[in-house]
């Protein structure tokens, strides 16, 4: 598990050299990913088909700076129907009573309060999109996700196999980039 942190650790020190070539909108990146296989929505772990196999910005396009609106690293295989429905709801703790309901469905939106309750495995996605960007750009992403909340869901849920298949991906297209551009 502690490497499994360790080589995220160092996925954040790759992506800042490689910070230039980062952006790409979300059609190519779309491609990118459903050509690489990577097409289970972060949310509920279905398989997407390219019907509705869409790119959620797990921070919103418009709170991002706009040379980092479609920053790799931001971007995740979602569900097109949860995609539009998240909009920019913040992501907040879960109810005790509705705990069962969230892991079995994955998500679930609370249209009163605008906010959203994840499953266990996208919290420690989610939180280390926020953690990241909170860094890299010194932005308070409190209005997505508290920090602190960011902070306990990341040690909670350490990186899945399926994360570090995104991170890799992303990381070798920018490699790939950088000696294309020398």
């Amino acid at each position: 598990m502690r490497l499994k942190f360790a080589f995220f650790l160092f996925t954040v020190y790759r992506v800042i050299s490689g910070f230039n070539i980062l952006s790409m909108n979300t059609s190519k990146t779309r491609d990118l990913f459903f050509e690489n296989k990577i097409n289970i929505c972060i949310y509920t772990k279905q398989n997407l088909t390219k019907q509705n196999f869409s790119i959620e910005h797990i921070i919103p396009k418009c709170y991002m700076p706009k040379n980092f609106k479609y920053h790799k690293f931001n971007l995740y295989p979602c569900d097109v129907n949860i995609n539009r429905k998240r909009s920019n709801y913040k992501f907040e703790e879960t109810p005790i009573d509705l705990i069962k309901i969230v892991e079995e469905k994955g998500i679930l939106f609370d249209k009163k309060k605008k906010c959203v309750y994840i499953n266990n495995e996208s919290k420690g996605i989610v939180a280390r999109k926020v953690i990241y960007f909170t860094y890299l750009l010194k932005i308070n992403f409190d209005h997505i996700l508290d920090y602190n909340i960011a902070l306990r869901w990341s040690i909670e849920n350490l990186p899945t196999n399926r994360e570090l298949k995104i991170n890799k991906l992303v990381l070798d297209y920018i490699d790939n980039e950088k000696i294309r551009q020398q």
